[in-house]
């Protein structure tokens, strides 16, 4: 049987900063059995030893976890990161096709936004594309299309 006041005293002197033969030597010299030293201190040193190698396991279990933990989320965000960029990319090829299909019917509507000579330059580009201003369906879009239309073909710039 374990004298646990003997224990106690002995992990006491040890977290003070003695060794374990001096305070064997000392616990003789008080008249303790050699037997129930030994008892104690290896009962100490094995418990401490399992609850230190508990604590060390238990440490590297939840440092082990965290970094799976941290693994799998990068994982997810990199999936979810590529699957965006692939969304966007065929958003993108279908705009373009989208757009491609509807340039004809809605090209007109680039030149709107620009103002005189960026806009006479706009219109020639589409102007070298076949494009006719009978396509504008805008009013006011239309007649500067027609100016912009003779202009073009007055200045010579269609040969």
């Amino acid at each position: 049987m374990v004298d646990k006041q003997l224990v106690s005293f002995i992990k006491n002197q040890l977290k003070a900063g003695y060794d374990a033969m001096t305070i064997r030597d000392y616990l003789l010299n008080r008249h303790y059995k050699e037997k129930d030293i030994n008892v104690a201190m290896d009962y100490l040193f094995s418990s401490e030893f399992k609850e230190h190698n508990s604590k060390k396991l238990k440490s590297i279990v939840i440092i082990s976890l965290i970094i799976v933990i941290l693994i799998f989320v990068s994982l997810m965000y990199s999936i979810v990161f590529h699957l965006k960029a692939l969304n966007k990319l065929e958003y993108l090829s279908l705009t373009e096709e989208s757009i491609s299909l509807e340039q004809e019917d809605l090209s007109y509507l680039v030149c709107a936004d620009f103002f005189d000579d960026e806009k006479f330059s706009c219109y020639e580009h589409l102007f070298n594309n076949d494009f006719s201003c009978r396509e504008v369906l805008l009013e006011d879009e239309q007649d500067f299309c027609y100016k912009a239309n003779d202009i073009y073909v007055l200045s010579g710039l269609n040969a």
